[in-house]
């Protein structure tokens, strides 16, 4: 066999190690949505955003905004809620490690384990629960405004 036919068989082998790991995010990520159902019409989602502060998005569209990929909570059923980021988030080619980036603190997730430790992590934060909190009043919503000091119910 020549030394690039071995080097080829050795990129091929990498490969289906990437789709199996990026399938396996994919999964945790299903199953995390799966359970959110029963809480309202929220998901989590990887999204992309822009970055340009205290630019209004109106010139964003004429710009070169940075952009970076982010876990976001949206409601499903209501198309005019706004995303809400609630992390960013890396996930390279070969699926892992992939990370969650909060507010100073960035964790490498090497595995299904420790990714779906962190994703619990970050659900039972104070800022994740407000961002499930609005997108399923949204939802319930519909895009009507609620009434001065109604919770969700």
């Amino acid at each position: 066999m020549s030394k690039f036919l071995a080097f080829a068989n050795i990129g091929m082998t990498a490969a289906a190690k990437a789709t199996k790991s990026r399938r396996e995010v994919d999964e945790v990520f299903a199953e995390l949505n799966r359970d959110l159902e029963a809480l309202g019409d929220v998901r989590l989602v990887v999204r992309e955003f822009h970055e340009l502060p205290g630019i209004s998005a109106a010139i964003q569209t004429f710009m070169n905004p940075k952009q970076y990929m982010a876990l976001a909570v949206e409601s499903t059923s209501n198309e005019s809620f706004r995303p809400m980021q609630i992390a960013r988030w890396k996930q390279p080619l070969e699926g892992y490690p992939c990370w969650v980036i909060t507010e100073g603190e960035e964790v490498a997730c090497e595995d299904r384990r420790s990714l779906e430790a962190e994703l619990g992590r970050l659900l039972s934060s104070v800022k994740v629960g407000q961002a499930l909190t609005a997108a399923i009043a949204a939802g319930r919503s519909n895009g009507e405004a609620d009434p001065p000091g109604a919770l969700p119910a």
